[in-house]
């Protein structure tokens, strides 16, 4: 019992202790416990923060660096297709896939840009085009002209300016929005504004015009343009007309390239208009006068012909066009195109033949405007070759197709061959000048030609070799500088007395003359004058001969 009272004494304050030492431990792990909870929780909702935070700046970038631009871009995309003027691509300066996208849709959209502009020029070209088809009078062709142009251009007022052959002058040949005292101007050629245009041969733009230097005016008011645009019409060597217009805004480079391309097309067919008028009035003057045409035709050895091309194998012409071209006469006047016309061309030249052809299948083809041909022609009545001159204009359907050509035929083969001696006498001409020329060059004396002047105007080979000068030198030089120097101031005193009595004789005779040479020597000569023909519009003119006999000693005076 002693044993297990000390054993309950000594375990017993054991148990107690060791009790309240798990109650402690118990304690402190469920505190441990709650703060870990604490802790965890506390560090989960930081983590949860830290993920929100940074899913919040992820948005705020992408709204910012990529959703507002992207939106940006959409809206001045759909600006640019809304045609708005303003509306411009942002953010091409970012180093940033937006950046790219923005860089490569400016440069797609300065492609379609470029492609509109184009497409707009050459559509109104077309527009214009289509205005003046058909048109046969100056006057028509520059009111529709300016009335599609100037608009188009942005303008209030045109004016096409047309060189009239005969005078040498730009008149008035139709406008828009002009008024009745503008229409009186004329010009030359570098003369006023539009004159200088056509000297220069260029597009001006005269800008910040004067308030009082022109009004265009409507039904309800006035106002002065700020820009004079100027365009010369210039076709291979000459400007047959000029077009002015005033504008209230300067001129764009699409504006620019219009007015340039349709500064071309005018000139084309201001030559059209011009030969077809005159075709026109050729064929006007015809029907007016059967008697003074025939009487015409025949004077000039002309007759006239006509193609129908609903019958395109065969064509017609006048019982004169047949007796140029030695045909049986018809009573239908109707001839086969290729077995009849063509083959005798054939006979005569084939080469020539084969040009003709593509001349009449190109006026046909509307690559020019008329058919317009010179060939050899084997006539089958005599064999004889005749020279024919052939011209054709084309009445033409609504698109352009051919209907039908008209012309006329001229015998030109006495002129041919007259054309034909006269370059060969030419030539003869040029031969017998040489022969000449060479004979005076092979000369055993100096020959010289001298006006009444005293310049020289003609020299050989054997005056160099007397002088020291070259005939380059003596030709334009005066012949008192081949006197010597104390001399020198009587002779033109002399000169002129021998043009008042001329006649064949020798200088000085019985006397040593002198003469001076280029490097300041003198040497003896024997002269010989003999005065020339007159020739029209030159005053008299003496041959000079000269021989020399020693060489002196060197002039002192020079």
């Amino acid at each position: 019992d002693e044993y297990y009272r000390a054993k309950e004494s000594i375990l017993g304050p054991l148990a107690e202790v060791r009790h309240r030492l798990d109650v402690r431990l118990v304690t402190a792990a469920d505190a441990l416990a709650l703060q870990a909870t604490r802790s965890g929780f506390t560090g989960l909702t930081a983590l949860v923060l830290n993920a929100a935070v940074v899913l919040g700046a992820l948005v705020f970038f992408y709204q910012r660096r990529v959703l507002h631009p992207l939106l940006s871009l959409n809206r001045t995309l759909q600006d640019l297709m809304a045609r708005k003027p303003e509306a411009r691509i942002g953010y091409q300066l970012e180093h940033s896939e937006v950046g790219e996208l923005a860089r490569s849709l400016e440069s797609y959209h300065r492609a379609v840009v470029t492609a509109e502009q184009e497409r707009w020029v050459k559509s109104s070209e077309a527009e214009i085009d289509r205005v003046l088809h058909g048109v046969e009078q100056h006057e028509d062709f520059g009111n529709r002209l300016m009335s599609k142009l100037v608009p188009l251009v942005g303008g209030g007022w045109g004016v096409l300016h047309v060189l009239e052959s005969g005078s040498g002058l730009y008149r008035f040949s139709g406008g828009f929005g002009v008024a009745a005292g503008g229409r009186d101007r004329e010009f030359q050629s570098g003369a006023t504004l539009p004159g200088q245009a056509a000297a220069d041969r260029r597009l001006l733009v005269i800008q910040n015009l004067p308030a009082d230097y022109l009004h265009v005016v409507s039904g309800v008011g006035s106002a002065p343009p700020k820009v004079l645009v100027l365009v010369p019409v210039v076709l291979e060597d000459s400007v047959p007309a000029v077009m002015e217009l005033a504008m209230f805004q300067a001129l764009t480079d699409p504006q620019r390239a219009l007015l340039e391309e349709v500064a071309q097309m005018v000139g084309l067919k201001l030559a059209v208009l011009l030969r077809n008028q005159r075709t026109r009035e050729l064929l006007e003057q015809i029907q007016r006068s059967n008697r003074l045409a025939d009487l015409a035709l025949e004077m000039t050895h002309c007759g006239y012909w006509k193609v129908d091309y609903r019958d395109p194998d065969y064509y017609w012409q006048s019982e004169r066009a047949a007796r140029i071209l030695g045909e049986e006469i018809k009573p239908d006047g109707r001839y086969h195109l290729n077995h009849e016309w063509f083959s005798r061309l054939v006979e005569a030249d084939p080469e020539a033949a084969r040009r003709t052809g593509e001349v009449y299948q190109a006026a046909i083809d509307g690559k020019t405007p008329n058919y317009d041909c010179i060939y050899p022609y084997r006539r089958p009545v005599d064999g004889r070759i005749v020279w024919v001159h052939a011209y054709g204009s084309l009445e033409r359907a609504p698109d352009g197709t051919a209907l039908a050509m008209y012309g006329v035929y001229q015998d030109i083969t006495e002129t041919y061959h007259a054309e034909q001696q006269l370059r060969d006498s030419e030539r003869r001409f040029r031969e017998t000048e040489q022969f000449f020329r060479s004979v005076l060059e092979q000369a055993p004396d100096g020959l010289m030609v001298v006006n009444d002047q005293g310049m020289i105007e003609l020299a050989n080979a054997r005056c160099e070799e007397l002088f020291g000068y070259s005939c380059a030198e003596l030709i334009g030089m005066s012949v008192d500088a081949l006197v010597p120097q104390e001399v020198r101031h009587h002779h033109p005193a002399l000169r002129r007395a021998y043009h008042e009595s001329p006649a064949v004789r020798e200088m000085g005779v019985g006397r040593a003359l002198r003469a001076r040479r280029k490097d300041g020597s003198v040497v003896v000569v024997e002269i010989g004058l003999s005065p020339l023909p007159r020739r029209e519009g030159r005053g008299a003119e003496v041959a000079v001969s000269v021989r020399g006999a020693q060489r002196g000693a060197t002039d002192a005076g020079g």
